[in-house]
């Protein structure tokens, strides 16, 4: 394993604890001030995030324990990493792995994207509301992995957000941020 990639997965690693800590902090400060770390599964907010904490601190050891032992995210150790790659011969041998690194290249693209709509999401939701945010985004995201054709997008993303709506609003009785224009389901 490389130097740099181990500083990476290290970082990934701290990033895994500090959330769990970060959990583990606001359960013992702001939701113990309003009491809602304690009790049964439903008066006890804390209680989900606090079982994912502990998955992240799960995962975290489990990826310590991979780079002590050397296994490599792909399943090979460091030795087999490290033997020599055969170079093509002919140029329709290279063809393939252009193809595939410019493959590559697109899916990182999608990815960067995602994660922005998604931040964009995040942003807006307050200020728009659910019921105009969220078609919006799930719309967004359909296009953007490549959902053809766009109606059919737009109407599953409306339908889809429509679901979790009455999930959420009239099954778990969660009121969904309601925008500058209060929208609604009217149940």
């Amino acid at each position: 394993m490389t130097r740099s990639r181990m500083i990476a997965e290290s970082l990934v690693i701290l990033a895994l604890f500090a959330l769990a800590a970060l959990v583990f902090q606001q359960s013992a400060t702001s939701l113990a001030d309003q009491f809602a770390n304690e009790g049964d599964a439903i008066e006890n907010a804390a209680l989900y995030p606090k079982a994912l904490a502990y998955l992240l601190i799960a995962l975290g050891c489990l990826q310590m324990l991979m780079i002590v032992r050397g296994f490599a995210p792909n399943g090979l150790s460091d030795k087999q990493e490290k033997t020599p790659k055969i170079e093509p011969e002919t140029e329709a041998e290279t063809e393939p792995q252009e193809q595939h690194k410019q493959q590559d290249s697109a899916t990182g693209q999608k990815a960067i994207m995602a994660s922005c709509l998604f931040i964009a999401y995040l942003l807006v939701l307050d200020p728009l509301g659910y019921h105009l945010a969220s078609p919006a985004a799930m719309f967004a995201f359909f296009w953007l992995l490549g959902v053809r054709p766009l109606l059919k997008a737009l109407v599953v993303a409306v339908l889809l957000s429509l679901t979790v709506a009455l999930f959420f609003e009239v099954l778990l009785k969660v009121v969904l941020p309601l925008g500058l224009f209060n929208l609604a389901l009217p149940i």
